[in-house]
């Protein structure tokens, strides 16, 4: 399907006067429904990062320039920050595959009549074969700059409940946020039906669609075409007979060549919720259930900053009659000498010392429990530009023990869905390398999938090493084989580091030669020089005896 949406909302507003249409009305009948959710997620981004939603934004219309709301603390960005990096790094770990790819059932009965060795040997080479494509997976999430664009997503989520991910054609993504979209679902919050709305400025349409909205009527005076605003393009998603069906619409008529049919898991947007409750359209977001805390914290911040701000100017009483002047007072500078009776100035003190100190307590516990919900002060991450596969699994498992449900969810709903379709739209874009989906089984590594994989690694050793361990025998261990498996099992590629059996066996063969030479080279050489002395002994006799026959002569 071809997306004509830009990757940002315009700033321009649209027009006043589209006409009607059946994705256009969806989406003004929609947004009813989701304006308490939408209301929601801006308070609360008011009291966290009010980058995230904002009232000057909505849909796309508000100015750049406007001044957004900051809250008294920052503690609460802070706390949103926090949880997000940790979620973002266990769940799309950046270098890290998240993925694991490995032989299907089908390949694995097909090995069966080998014999042991070439069996094992089998395995560790397909295990490196994919192992080389997760590697390619790895590189081309980088390389397509994901990475930014999921923890946005992810942060939007948590502080606003429901975020859209959309797969472009070239195996690209791009967000689209709560205040652009409306959806309907039915009472066990299965997806049924969405709208999108873009607002794309003219120089950005696509020629055809310039084409339309000259047709109906989007033209200005003198019969040209409005350049100062912007073009409202639907994008309506339904749910019919178990398929979805997608088009664009844009000035009231459907978009040349924008039909598409998708199977579900092939379905291009994903749309993201920590919390979908029976009977609603939009996810609750988890700043939701904090958000009392939030309130009070910046409610009570404000009262001291500007207690404290009051409290801080400095006011002094002179009595009335005083031998004190008031002016030499003013102007007296630090260690000068006054006239006058201290008695006689006092300076004025709000006496709001017990209350300040009430309010911090207050705040303080607040924060305490905001600590603990968001898991700000429990971390086993060391500090450092990269984090090893082990450090991401315990990330995982701490967040999985705090936050129990709203972490699987995500894993589920958020990180398998993504790793699947981007793994497919690379492979069609001939950016990764293809294999039959019969042959090869895909594993997402992430939450206890992650956890398993650590497990699989403890068990492989626990194999190898279990006969010794309990005073048993050694098995006989094929060790290239296990270095390569755990090497897989690691995310590391073995090729030029783990060595195979026939270079074993030529470095030992080229070892023996290298001996065998060394022993019998000296043998060689002494009875070489041997040879040498009787030869010269015999020229040595003939040349005298020749002489002495002259000399007889």
């Amino acid at each position: 399907m071809t997306v004509r949406a830009s990757d940002a909302p315009s700033r321009r507003k649209p027009l006043s006067k589209a006409p009607t249409s059946t994705a256009g009305n969806r989406y003004q009948q929609g947004t009813a429904t989701r304006q308490p959710f939408l209301d929601r997620a801006i308070m609360n981004s008011e009291l966290t990062d009010s980058s995230l939603f904002n009232r000057t934004n909505v849909n796309g219309k508000g100015s750049s320039g406007e001044t957004l709301v900051s809250p008294w603390s920052s503690f609460g960005g802070y706390l949103v920050n926090n949880l997000n990096s940790k979620v973002a790094l266990s769940i799309f770990p950046v270098g890290l595959s998240f993925i694991r790819l490995a032989p299907s059932r089908k390949v694995l009965e097909a090995t069966t009549a080998m014999t042991p060795t070439d069996r094992g040997e089998a395995v560790t080479a397909i295990g490196l074969g994919l192992r080389k494509v997760e590697q390619e997976l790895v590189d081309e999430i980088s390389a397509d700059g994901d990475a930014a664009i999921l923890s946005l997503g992810l942060k939007r989520v948590i502080v606003g409940g429901t975020h859209c991910i959309e797969h472009l054609d070239n195996a690209r993504i791009r967000g689209i946020p709560l205040d652009r979209f409306v959806c309907y679902r039915d009472g066990a919050s299965n997806l049924l039906e969405f709208v999108i709305v873009d607002y794309l400025a003219w120089e950005t349409l696509a020629d055809d669609l310039k084409a339309m909205c000259l047709d109906h009527g989007h033209r200005g005076d003198h019969g040209k075409a409005h350049f100062e605003k912007s073009i409202a393009v639907y994008t309506h998603g339904k749910l019919k007979d178990g398929k979805w069906k997608i088009y664009q619409e844009c000035w009231g008529q459907k978009v040349p060549d924008s039909e598409a049919t998708y199977v579900p898991d092939a379905m291009p947007f994903d749309f993201w919720g920590i919390n979908f409750l029976e009977g609603e359209d939009y996810s609750r977001a988890y700043v939701d259930l904090f958000v009392s805390d939030l309130q009070l914290l910046d409610g009570f911040t404000e009262i001291i900053h500007n207690g404290s701000a009051a409290a801080a100017i400095l006011i002094r009483l002179v009595r009335p009659g005083s031998s004190v002047s008031k002016k030499a007072l003013q102007e007296a500078a630090n260690g000068d000498v006054l006239t006058g009776d201290a008695a006689d100035v006092h300076t004025l003190d709000a006496n709001k010392t017990a209350d300040f100190r009430t309010a911090q307590e207050v705040r303080q516990e607040a924060m305490g429990r905001l600590d603990k919900a968001f898991l700000l002060n429990s971390s086993v991450q060391r500090n450092g530009d990269r984090v090893t596969g082990t450090e991401i699994r315990f990330v995982a498992q701490e967040l999985n023990d705090g936050l129990g449900g709203v972490y699987m969810t995500l894993v589920n709903s958020v990180q398998k869905p993504y790793s699947e379709k981007k793994l497919r739209n690379l492979q069609r874009a001939a950016r990764v390398t293809k294999f039959p989906k019969d042959q090869v089984r895909v594993t997402i590594l992430t939450g206890a999938a992650a956890l398993g994989r650590n497990a699989e690694l403890n068990n492989l050793d626990a194999l190898v090493f279990g006969a010794s361990a309990q005073g048993g025998p050694p098995p006989p261990i094929n060790w290239s084989n296990y270095y390569n498996r755990r090497a897989i099992l690691l995310g590391q590629d073995p090729e030029g580091l783990i060595l195979t059996e026939q270079e074993v066996m030529e470095q030992q063969k080229a070892a023996q030669q290298a001996q065998l030479v060394q022993g019998v080279a000296p043998e060689v050489v002494r009875q070489a020089g041997g040879m040498m002395q009787q030869q010269t002994s015999i020229e040595a006799d003939a040349a005298a005896a020749e002489a002495q026959g002259a000399t007889i002569q």
